[in-house]
């Protein structure tokens, strides 16, 4: 008799690098949620399972696909937790990003597959090159499980924000980049654009940079007039907007709030 895997907790797609919120669910049986690290999971719940038959033995229950980064590459890894021989598995990322209409438009797709993965074993399906370029994407994913000459599918649909440099609005970073970006010589990269306004925002008490301080202290903006660069922040940091302001320093000038010279 194959051995019988517990049927109370499976997940379909663990990230280990991103900050993610749940989209959508699947169906009435599945509850989904973001766990303590912040990374998307899938619990099932199956009442009805015969372990010797493959027809109500929940498969999909016991494949977990793990989503690892590192640098610009992406490797897919599935782990075969089930009774069954995997005579393939494969798995289809469609990513879309929030662009500057605040619309959902296509910039990639990434399909993993591998064939012959015994119970109990794990194995890599390759990387790809997946460079972090947008601020706010959604991922839908498919994943496609053959096992005794039957395909089983499920899909998902999950957002990833990728947001290290402290930007404090993310819907409203593409539609910044889009218009400010050009300031500073940059191609349209959401993740580079919030990079300069943070490094902005990190040398505001160097020397040749200015700041002011609003009256309530919730706003903070620096300028530096050697490259005419302007930056708004929260009282924590965040970015707010980022730019080259025509009139240059009478801009900054006629800002309100306590001015500080370095």
């Amino acid at each position: 008799m194959k051995k019988f895997y517990s049927l109370i907790i499976s997940a379909f797609l663990f990230l280990s690098s991103f900050n993610l919120s749940l989209a959508d669910s699947i169906d009435s049986n599945t509850k989904a949620l973001v766990d303590e690290d912040e990374n998307f999971v899938l619990i099932i719940n199956d009442k009805n399972t015969n372990e010797n038959d493959i027809s109500s033995y929940n498969l999909l229950n016991h494949v977990v696909f793990e989503e690892k980064r590192s640098g610009d590459y992406t490797e897919v890894i599935v782990r075969n937790r089930s009774s069954y021989k995997l005579t393939n598995a494969s798995i289809k990322l469609n990513i879309d990003r929030y662009n500057e209409n605040g619309r959902w438009i296509g910039v990639r797709t990434n399909t993993y597959s591998g064939v012959n993965i015994s119970p109990g074993t794990s194995k890599s399906l390759g990387k790809k090159y997946d460079p972090l370029k947008y601020g706010f994407e959604r991922i839908r994913g498919t994943i496609s499980v053959v096992a005794s000459g039957k395909n089983y599918q499920r899909s998902a649909t999950r957002e990833r924000i990728n947001n290290p440099y402290r930007w404090k609005n993310i819907r409203t970073l593409a539609d910044h980049t889009k218009r400010h970006s050009k300031d500073f010589g940059l191609s349209y990269n959401e993740m580079e654009y919030s990079k300069r306004a943070n490094q902005l925002w990190g040398k505001r008490t160097s020397k040749g940079y200015q700041y002011k301080v609003d009256s309530r202290g919730e706003t903070i903006r620096v300028y530096h007039p050697a490259t005419n660069s302007f930056g708004s922040y929260d009282l924590y940091g965040r970015t707010k907007t980022y730019y080259k302001p025509s009139r240059g320093k009478a801009y900054f000038d006629s800002q309100p709030g306590i001015l500080h010279k370095n």
